[in-house]
């Protein structure tokens, strides 16, 4: 059983729809919801599914929380002139796995467990003596603050972490985890988070 049909107008409102973006995001003309909302028209059951659907998944991606909701704001890095037993000193000290690497404001790599594995297979007991900028990997995706849930899961299945940008620059890190740590942490907690760096 659907919600009123008065309750469209409102709803929509609410999420700051025209009834052109609604008539979009449930494929119903925008001429059929002017009717129903102005009490002309009794739409059929399928075309109330798709209206009321169309309002629920607004009404949940407006619920759901964003980037800067998400982000971990103190992160640990690491310059590009570092050396690699500095990176790794931070990873053991902090119990991340990924470390982003910056030149000056701008994030140039990523140094990696992986990565520093491969500098001591290469230079035996001297890697920590080689520098960050020779063994580190692409930098992370950066995305805007108002990304939203949706579209930050579709990047971590193919990125370990991503950047969020600001106006001041990189303001914050997300990882896997942050993800999974949604179900334990609640949506009260989200931005109150002191871990620091990239835990995977």
């Amino acid at each position: 059983m659907f919600p009123p049909l008065s309750s469209i107008r409102e709803r929509r409102r609410k999420l700051g729809w025209t009834q052109k973006k609604l008539a979009d995001m449930s494929g119903v003309s925008q001429s059929y919801i002017a009717k129903i909302e102005r009490g002309n028209l009794m739409p059929t059951y399928e075309m109330a599914k798709r209206i009321f659907e169309a309002l629920d998944r607004g009404e949940f991606e407006e619920s759901s929380p964003m980037a800067r909701d998400i982000m971990v704001r103190d992160i640990i890095s690491v310059g590009e002139r570092d050396k690699i037993g500095y990176a790794g000193e931070l990873m053991e000290k902090h119990g991340i796995s990924q470390i982003p690497v910056f030149r000056g404001n701008d994030v140039v790599g990523l140094i990696t467990e992986s990565d520093v594995m491969r500098a001591y297979r290469e230079h035996g007991h001297n890697a920590s003596m080689a520098m960050v900028s020779d063994f580190m990997s692409d930098p992370p995706p950066l995305v805007p603050g108002d990304m939203s849930l949706n579209s930050l899961i579709s990047i971590l299945t193919q990125y370990q972490a991503i950047l969020v940008h600001g106006k001041n620059g990189v303001e914050g890190i997300i990882t896997r985890a942050d993800i999974v740590s949604l179900a334990s942490w609640g949506s009260n907690h989200l931005g109150k988070r002191t871990k620091y760096g990239a835990r995977i």
